[in-house]
């Protein structure tokens, strides 16, 4: 849905490669991941959490969705434990403010969009569960280097033209191509940090 969008809308060239594993040699070319979960717990080899920690630390850009968005169980709270395993101190989870340019680089919002969190809430927990208003990053050396999401944009993305064909999430997938953008653009990310390699071996 998100290549489509891309090209129906945009003048942009994005291309998703498909599934890559944290061990993967080609990682280290990729400027940015996306990683979703529901209830499944998530399982990474000590040497996935060890390559994810030199990933993120050379640029790497990791977008973590919760997709069950209005109760965050087991996915959310195992991936914030590896993250605190692969980055010791420097994870450190902060709610993104709306003036960071993660929400002004391609389209304009006001903090995030809502999710399938605000859109297709579960009632019946509506009363007793606090959702999430905002976005988490991981900042290392002043550069974003995680994006840690529990409002479920993975549902708003694919599920909601084929399960609620009246919602219209148009400004959901503007997010998503903010997010691409501003990784895929940032200073010190992967991309930025390969074209300087270039550049200096050119002189």
């Amino acid at each position: 849905n998100l290549e489509r969008f891309v090209r129906d809308r945009t003048q942009l060239d994005i291309k998703l490669k498909g599934n890559i594993r944290f061990d993967s040699r080609e990682i280290k070319d990729v400027p940015m991941l996306y990683m979703m979960g529901f209830e499944a717990e998530p399982k990474l080899t000590s040497e996935e959490v060890k390559n994810m920690a030199k990933y993120l630390r050379n640029g790497g850009f990791l977008f973590i969705d919760d997709g069950l968005a209005f109760i965050p169980g087991v996915f959310n709270k195992k991936m914030r434990k590896y993250l605190e395993d692969a980055l010791g101190y420097d994870a450190v989870f902060e709610r993104i403010p709306q003036s960071h340019p993660l929400y002004h680089v391609w389209e304009d919002f006001a903090g995030p969009p809502p999710g399938d969190d605000e859109v297709r809430y579960n009632s019946a927990l509506k009363a007793t569960q606090e959702r999430y208003r905002y976005l988490e990053g991981i900042t290392i050396q002043g550069r974003l280097a995680v994006l840690f999401s529990s409002k479920g944009y993975c549902m708003s993305w694919g599920a909601w033209p084929v399960s609620s064909s009246a919602v219209d999430n148009s400004r959901q997938l503007q997010f998503a191509i903010n997010v691409v953008v501003f990784a895929c653009s940032q200073k010190g990310g992967i991309i930025d940090r390969n074209a300087q390699r270039l550049a200096s071996e050119n002189k």
